[in-house]
């Protein structure tokens, strides 16, 4: 291996290579961090409207429920005077109207609290009971 001699030259010419490929990494550093910021603010505006849109099925999907199964599962119900069973209410309501539903207790269990004429008698049991 050559003896380097040091020289004021020498230190000076390492220090600006030095320097030079500093502020190449600092560029590539500040232009990946602003690729970065700018995914980031697209993930973030993508994640609010997605928030916003999910809302609003939500609260269409509780509307729709409370307006339009409520008084059909109530006629469902009316016809027979015993307690029904989920499976049976909610086959009914596929053959009369052709409307299917994939959660049938949670859809009953929001029904109960908009109507609380429908009540739970037994494992699986429901039956509508005429208020007074």
């Amino acid at each position: 291996m050559p003896i380097q001699i040091v020289t004021h030259e020498n230190i000076v010419m390492r220090l600006e290579e030095v320097n030079s490929k500093k502020r190449i990494l600092t560029e590539e550093y500040l232009r990946s961090t602003n690729s970065l910021d700018a995914e980031i603010i697209d993930l973030t505006s993508a994640l609010k409207r997605f928030s916003e849109n999910d809302s609003l099925i939500y609260e269409k999907s509780y509307r729709n429920v409370q307006e339009e199964i409520l008084p059909k599962i109530i006629e469902i119900m009316k016809e027979d005077t015993g307690p029904m069973t989920l499976r049976k209410i909610f086959a009914i309501m596929e053959a009369k109207y052709k409307i299917t539903y994939k959660n049938n207790s949670n859809t009953m269990k929001l029904i109960m609290e908009y109507d609380t004429n429908i009540i739970k008698v037994g494992k699986g049991r429901y039956q509508y009971i005429e208020s007074n």
